[in-house]
């Protein structure tokens, strides 16, 4: 639920950004340790030689946009153009508990 969550809001905003057909190249995983967040994205890195722009202004973009984004309670641009997603403890609290909740 979270990783579907986070990669749908992902692809929503590369879709209003650079395009549909960009979408497809979203990569989210966890992140190596919690000072980067809770999950990354390296799609800028991934993207830049197809969308013809630096890999930086690419995640710098993409960061604005979902930090307008309610899900997220901190969006970072790290090194070279990897984003760092920390989500709200909310939504996670929420997902854990509809995770065990019994049906």
């Amino acid at each position: 639920m979270i990783e579907t969550a986070l990669e749908t809001r992902v692809k929503d905003a590369i879709t209003r950004l650079f395009g549909k057909e960009h979408a497809a190249q979203t990569f989210i995983q966890k992140t190596a340790g919690s000072r980067f967040g809770d999950y990354q994205s390296n799609f800028a890195l991934n993207s830049a030689r197809n969308l013809g722009k630096n890999p930086r202004d690419i995640a710098s973009a993409l960061a604005g946009e979902l930090r307008t984004d309610p899900l997220f309670e901190k969006v970072d641009v790290a090194g070279p153009g990897f984003i760092n997603l920390t989500m709200t403890r909310e939504f996670l609290s929420a997902a854990v508990f509809k995770g065990i909740r019994p049906e």
